[in-house]
């Protein structure tokens, strides 16, 4: 039998739950908590040799060269994350897992990111739910998961999404649902959650918001918000909200889709 021998980088609380878990008999398994590849993780790959590579859940730094990257994993299998437009380039050549397109995977995890957003406005406001009027922008799996959750304890909800396809679907499971337009606001939301990885938060929403309005962003960086200057309201970002406040339950979905992955590759390659 081959030794698998893996190497995770990340610091999302998910990834140490998530080495431990790897540790199985016939694996050589390191941990290095960080998000960037850096002349250390070169040495000790030159060292290692890995042939399973768990990069993190953003897109990786490069402080050391990507080449010198490709260059010890070109044999090894990739579980990635989030990418850049070169960076994937690259990967096209390799064998490389997308965990975050997992389609079970995305689901569990949205649920999860729900709670962590309920769990956020909880910390951060001290309110309940029940009786609130949200604004949840895109009605994706996470935007659906928040909305369920959010409803079913008391919140009004009003859907804005940018898609047809989108608001005709949020109406259908019974939500008020817009356009997402400057016109389209209402004064009574004063909190609106963003589900959506663009910065669509431009001067002209801004003029239609009050002073009181919070806005959570679930989405990736660099967010919803597209102007630099400090806004009138409060502007919160949350991403990776799984590792953040369930790192063990967001470790258990991972792994699954790991040694799902991990399972296929070793009968496909006899590796």
């Amino acid at each position: 039998m081959i030794e698998e021998r893996w190497l995770l980088i990340g610091t999302d609380a998910r990834f140490k739950k998530l080495a431990v878990q790897l540790s199985k008999p016939n694996r050589t398994v390191v941990y290095k908590y960080t998000d960037e590849w850096n002349e250390e993780l070169l040495m000790l790959s030159k060292k290692l040799q890995p042939n399973r590579i768990v990069l993190p859940i953003h897109p990786p730094k490069w402080s050391a060269d990507m080449n010198s990257f490709f260059s010890v994993a070109e044999n090894a299998m990739l579980f990635v994350g989030r990418t850049t437009p070169d960076f994937k380039q690259r990967l096209s050549t390799t064998q490389t897992v997308y965990y975050l397109e997992d389609e079970q995977f995305i689901w569990q995890n949205a649920k999860l990111t729900a709670e962590g957003m309920l769990r956020s406005f909880y910390d951060h406001e001290q309110r309940s739910m029940d009786g609130q009027h949200l604004v949840i922008t895109g009605f994706g799996r996470v935007a659906k998961m928040t909305a369920a959750l959010c409803r079913d304890l008391g919140a009004a909800i009003n859907v804005m999404a940018r898609s047809a396809t989108q608001i005709y679907e949020a109406e259908a499971f019974g939500y008020k649902a817009s356009v997402l337009a400057p016109e389209a606001f209402e004064s009574k939301s004063d909190y609106i959650i963003n589900t959506i990885p663009v910065k669509w938060l431009t001067s002209a929403f801004s003029e239609k918001l009050q002073s009181s309005t919070t806005v959570f962003d679930l989405a990736s960086a660099p967010g919803c918000l597209a102007f630099e200057e400090q806004p009138d309201f409060d502007y919160i970002q949350l991403p990776a909200l799984p590792g953040k406040f369930f790192p063990q339950d967001a470790a258990d979905l991972l792994i699954q889709t790991i040694e799902l992955h991990n399972a296929k590759y070793k009968e496909e390659h006899h590796a």
